[in-house]
């Protein structure tokens, strides 16, 4: 018991007793730097939670008395001042999936590690009540080798959307005051698999897309909606019929009722299997981007936007393909064959922006690194050799593009970035609509780099700005993991882990540490 103590109070030291405050100039960001020593495991996770704080939570290798696993969790108020510190129980071996929030309430979506069991697998789901600040948990079985791909809440009931083995795909209700789960097998065609999961207010339905994986078939696409009890209030088959392309990275951009508009990605489907090229992270897949329309439970409008018609993104590292590609002849979707596909990107994210929506996406490549090694042959002779080895991807640009209410594109612009490598394939970038003119940010080597644009322009030029650090002779080794957020307001979270560098700290020179900074761009 005693050791267990200990363990607790060295945790809530290291959150309570390392907040620092740097005041800075009026017209500078303001920084406020709090500071906690991490190993290399990526274990620390933040959850804004707008002016009712901050939550941060970690794993640890504690269990309580019938074996559950502890996690560590810490609120923060708008001040990042430390309100309390609690361990909550869930079941041992789980990885943090994703969270969402909707009204008063955060929902934490646990699974059991990948390959961990041939047996079914397990899930846990966490409910923070905001305003109580209380948790309780629900934990329920899944079936073998399954991939919990989106998940989204309406009501009562959380659903998840889930990729089993053999192309199969189900959507689970399950009751957050409950813990019942009710199961709707997504069977319509063969070989389906989950793309996106999505909350429908004005209906009270829960949206779910399904992609059939079948190159066979004219109907590519399925959108249900499901009321709260697992009934189907609307089923939209999405007729798109090209042997060369699919679409995918699905988000919904507005729901008015049953009318539903999204946008997405369509991707190359190459070297002779459909959504084969979805898996080859070396060569780019991505064509250009889509808008798709569904009233009076019909498709209405699908319209395609070829990266090759973007006017305004010479900031990718591909400025010459793409020139070259694009001074082409166009061809017709007889000609496809030919066609070359430029990017890798993101799931886009969408903005609602002057009464029409921005569509802003992260561009990426894979990264090698060529590894040397000096090997002897049998009678003793050195002989080197080399070798790539895979050390993540490469983030290198934001594309952006500007489209009307209807879907209509009106402009597009980029932001490029340097040296972002990450082993994650999500976005870096922050994107902020703010009246008429959109900040863009990213964070890399200690310094956050910000631009702010309007449509196709470019306002000024780019501005770095210094994130504050514990000792004023910290220096940021390596680009480090670290991202910009919105919080609420003005204000914004800068967050990750910095290998940090400081020789006239004898005994700890090099350390790495897992900070949070709120800052406000004035």
């Amino acid at each position: 018991m005693r050791k267990y103590i200990i363990y607790v109070l060295f945790f809530a030291l290291l959150f309570s007793g390392s907040k620092y405050l740097n005041a800075q100039n009026k017209n500078k960001p303001r920084l406020i730097r709090m500071e906690v020593h991490s190993g290399t495991r990526d274990n620390f996770h933040l959850i804004p939670m707008g002016q009712n704080g901050l939550l941060v939570f970690y794993e640890t290798n504690q269990q309580d008395t019938v074996g559950n696993s502890l996690w560590y969790y810490a609120l923060f108020d708008v001040h990042l001042k430390q309100k309390w510190l609690r361990p909550v129980s869930l079941s041992d071996k789980l990885v943090f999936v994703n969270h969402k929030q909707e009204e008063n309430f955060i929902y934490l979506v646990f699974k059991d590690y990948e390959n961990l069991r041939k047996s079914a697998g397990y899930y846990d789901i966490l409910v923070y009540n905001i305003k109580k600040q209380t948790f309780r948990n629900l934990k329920g079985s899944l079936p073998v080798k399954v991939k919990i791909i989106d998940f989204a809440v309406q009501g009562k009931e959380l659903g998840l959307g889930l990729n089993l083995k053999d192309h199969k795909a189900d959507f689970l209700f399950v009751n957050t005051e409950t813990g019942n789960v009710k199961v709707v097998h997504l069977s319509d065609l063969d070989q389906m698999a989950v793309d996106g999961v999505f909350r429908n207010r004005s209906a009270g339905t829960l949206v779910v897309v399904a992609t059939s994986l079948d190159a066979k078939t004219p109907v590519k696409h399925i959108i249900y909606s499901f009321r709260e009890d697992a009934s189907m209030a609307q089923k939209v088959d999405i007729s798109y019929f090209d042997p060369m392309t699919t679409l995918g990275d699905f988000v919904l951009a507005d729901a008015n009722g049953n009318n539903l508009k999204f946008f997405g990605a369509y991707h190359l489907a190459t070297k002779g299997g459909f959504l084969s090229g979805n898996n080859d992270e070396d060569n780019p897949n991505t064509e250009g981007l889509f808008y798709l329309s569904i009233e009076n439970g019909k498709q209405k409008n699908l319209r395609h936007f070829n990266f090759m018609d973007f006017k305004n993104i010479q900031g990718t590292f591909m400025q010459s393909e793409f020139h070259k590609t694009k001074g082409r002849k166009k061809k017709t979707t007889e000609e496809r064959p030919g066609t070359i596909s430029l990017l890798n990107i993101t799931r886009p994210q969408i903005f609602h922006y002057n009464d029409g929506f921005v569509l802003a996406t992260n561009t990426y490549l894979a990264y090698y690194k060529t590894e040397n090694n000096m090997g002897y042959d049998f009678y003793g002779n050195m002989y080197p050799s080399n070798y790539r080895v895979f050390a993540g991807y490469q983030f290198y640009d934001v594309l952006l593009a500007g489209f009307t209410r209807d879907g209509i594109m009106k402009w597009d612009n980029d932001f490029p970035m340097e040296n972002i490598i990450s082993y994650k394939i999500e976005n870096k970038a922050l994107v902020y609509p703010d009246s008429t003119v959109i900040t863009l940010a990213y964070v890399n080597g200690g310094q956050i780099i910000t631009q702010d644009i309007s449509g196709s322009r470019k306002l000024d030029s780019r501005e770095k700005i210094k994130i504050a650090s514990r000792y004023g002779r910290d220096r940021p080794v390596g680009n480090g993991k670290s991202k910009m957020i919105h919080w609420y307001g003005h204000y914004f979270l800068v967050y990750g882990y910095q290998q940090l560098k400081n020789r006239a700290l004898q005994d700890n020179p090099l350390r790495m540490v897992f900070y949070v900074n709120k800052i406000t761009l004035q």
